[in-house]
């Protein structure tokens, strides 16, 4: 993941993520910004060495400089490019009046609308806004008992979910992109990835100079995604509002995706930031210390969730490649915690403490 080390989380449930419900109906001012620009290259290996594959404008404001944003254009371009199926187009004008954005799917007729003043993203019918082919989809309703095959059937059969997620108690700088006159929707990269490209199976990982597409950083891809960064002589030391969005980009993430809540003992709490609250961990996770930061994720990974699925991949562009984080809880190893969560036990053992509280997770 952008600008912390790597890790992947688990998701399980009817469409892929978690559904959130929403308690509050807050209304914010819609954030207005103006942006640097610049054009960062796209590097990966070829037989000739590492080469750039294209160039993608990324946009950085003032104060949040590490940051770095794409327009909605560039975001659909990139779903496009990904996608070998679905179409997906944003026809309205956006203007400095504009609240709502709606990115549409045209192919399955659906869509996917960001609420500037909500602080929302809700789509319409998540799967077929991801729908990757016209047969792919697998309806195990239609299955007449456990040892036929599973029967692959057109889009237009699925029936999948609304589906909503928010950064309303953790803002991510979700805004309006002011350049002249112009006006269009701007997303930190991170949140582009993690709302709408990860599910079509792509995500760009910026290291200060250059992206990568996160699946290719191995072997020589990952040295040159070190060697290059310009964050390497930083000292391990991340800047306060670049660790501040990580955290709230982190929360709204795993409000959003993580899928074994209930497991866990997690959906007990309102959300994740409250959960890391009571655990103790946040202060670590906001550290402006890359190796504290670090060592905090490989606990969230391996003594927290300890799921087979949520690990630490790899050290972000401020660690560098040299230090390995070690896990900083010693209460227990990953494989006994491992052993409680497989049998679905974790959820007394962990919350048991803690008051209970009212829970935004639960699915309908």
């Amino acid at each position: 993941m952008l600008f912390y080390s790597v890790i992947l989380f688990s998701c399980i449930n009817d469409s892929g993520t978690s559904e959130l419900q929403q308690t509050k109906n807050p209304s914010f001012t819609v954030q207005i910004e103006e942006f640097t620009t610049s054009k960062a290259p796209v590097r990966k290996e070829s037989a000739n060495g590492i080469i750039t594959l294209r160039t993608i404008p990324l946009g950085f404001m003032s104060g949040k400089e590490d940051v770095p944003y794409i327009s909605l254009d560039v975001l659909i371009y990139l779903m496009n490019a990904i996608s070998e199926y679905s179409k997906y187009e944003c026809s309205e004008a956006i203007t400095e009046k504009t609240t709502k954005v709606t990115i549409s799917n045209t192919k399955t007729n659906s869509s996917a609308t960001i609420d500037l003043t909500a602080h929302t993203c809700e789509f319409s019918n998540y799967d077929a806004f991801f729908q990757a082919s016209s047969t792919v989809y697998s309806d195990f309703a239609l299955r007449a008992n456990s040892s036929d095959k599973i029967k692959i059937v057109d889009y237009s059969n699925i029936s999948g979910k609304s589906i909503g997620l928010s950064w309303e108690t953790q803002d991510i700088g979700v805004c309006l992109w002011k350049d002249g006159d112009n006006y269009t929707l701007a997303l930190p990269l991170q949140t582009a990835n993690d709302i709408f490209t990860q599910p079509l199976f792509m995500d760009l990982v910026y290291n200060g100079a250059n992206l990568y597409k996160r699946s290719t950083l191995s072997g020589n891809i990952l040295a040159d995604y070190y060697e290059s960064s310009s964050w390497k002589d930083s000292n391990g030391t991340r800047t306060k509002s670049l660790a501040e969005f990580c955290y709230n980009e982190l929360c709204m993430n795993l409000d959003f995706n993580y899928g074994l809540k209930e497991i866990h003992g997690i959906e007990k709490f309102t959300d994740f930031d409250t959960y890391f609250r009571y655990t103790g961990i946040r202060d670590d996770l906001l550290s402006t210390d890359a190796k504290t930061f670090a060592t905090a994720v490989k606990d969230v990974c391996d003594f927290y969730f300890a799921d087979m699925h949520s690990q630490y991949n790899i050290n972000s562009p401020f660690l560098g490649s040299e230090l390995t984080p070690k896990r900083g809880t010693v209460q227990a190893e990953p494989s006994p915690r491992l052993a409680q969560n497989l049998p679905r036990k974790f959820c007394p053992l962990r919350v048991a403490p803690y008051p209970q509280r009212p829970c935004p997770f639960r699915r309908t």
